[in-house]
């Protein structure tokens, strides 16, 4: 005997779709907000920046993914350090013996595990 699937079922089934009802919502924006507090103190030749990491995305959601913060003098990533956790602080220090007599600007920019970069933060 054979077995057929009535049209009338195929049809409801193709025009039955599958999502939730409600309203269209834009995607989640899953970009790193900026650090907000980065201090520069210098101690003879060393440098040391401190900072608070961001707690939360761009779109105000708590940030799950942060990887690393990228660090930039003048513009010219110099290091690349990993994430201690949302919200905590954090601290990177380096030698600047053979930057006597200029002013270097440092940049922080973070990073989530999908490459998401934050705006850099001077």
């Amino acid at each position: 005997m054979k077995h057929s699937v009535p049209v009338a079922f195929l049809i409801l089934l193709l025009a039955s779709g599958c999502g939730k009802v409600g309203e269209p919502r834009p995607p989640k924006i899953r970009v790193p907000a900026a650090i907000n507090d980065l201090k520069v103190v210098q101690n003879r030749t060393d440098v040391v920046l401190t900072w608070t990491n961001p707690q939360k995305y761009v779109d105000g959601s708590n940030a799950t993914d942060l990887k690393s913060i990228r660090i930039l003098q003048d513009g010219k990533s110099i290091a690349s350090v990993l994430v201690t956790g949302p919200g905590k602080p954090q601290t990177f220090s380096m030698n600047v013996s053979t930057a006597f007599g200029t002013t270097p600007v440092y940049t922080l920019v973070v990073e989530t595990q999908r490459d998401k970069p934050s705006a850099g933060f001077q």
